[in-house]
């Protein structure tokens, strides 16, 4: 059977970690990220690294704090920390710049619930928050239960886009 172009294009969009889906198995994957201050710099910051920062840091309350501590004690509970987000095999893999990204799975619903959560924390001291998928995140470093990290194809796409959280007026 010959393909049209446009079969092709939808059946590489259906490639996800050398698997063929059929459409109705096309799983979105979601990140939830920190706008960048610059439209050109990618990828834009993790939620969790600016929440580690934030709570870290001096400008934030103790009320905000202790949500803070507590959102992220959850997550340190029931989230594996992935010991590699580099594909690289070579002692120096920790210095690469093509670092892979972290993206919650269709059955992380829990995690991405507490993420929208930690995510109003950190809006609220002037950070624009983001939620955006994917159904083909990269090339897969590791993988579990709810999440896989992922070095990003270079045609990266982003199929869905919404703001979570507006910059929160001052």
């Amino acid at each position: 059977m010959a393909f049209r172009g446009d079969d092709k294009a939808i059946t590489a969009r259906l490639l996800i970690n050398s698997k063929t889906l059929a459409p109705s198995q096309t799983q979105m994957f979601t990140r939830i990220v920190i706008a960048p201050w610059h439209p050109n710099v990618y990828p834009a910051n993790g939620l969790f690294k600016v929440a580690y920062s934030l709570r870290d840091g001096l400008a934030i309350s103790p009320r905000d704090r202790q949500c803070l501590e507590e959102a992220l004690k959850w997550f340190e509970t029931n989230l594996a920390t992935p010991a590699r987000f580099n594909r690289s095999k070579s002692k120096g893999y920790y210095r690469r710049s093509n670092v892979g990204l972290s993206w919650f799975k269709p059955s992380a619903t829990q995690h991405v619930s507490n993420a929208r959560k930690l995510a109003s924390i950190v809006a609220g001291y002037g950070h624009v928050v983001k939620e955006i998928a994917t159904d083909r995140p990269g090339f897969v470093i590791y993988e579990d239960e709810y999440q896989l990290v992922a070095q990003p194809f270079r045609d990266l796409s982003l199929t869905a886009e919404s703001e979570v959280c507006a910059l929160a007026e001052k």
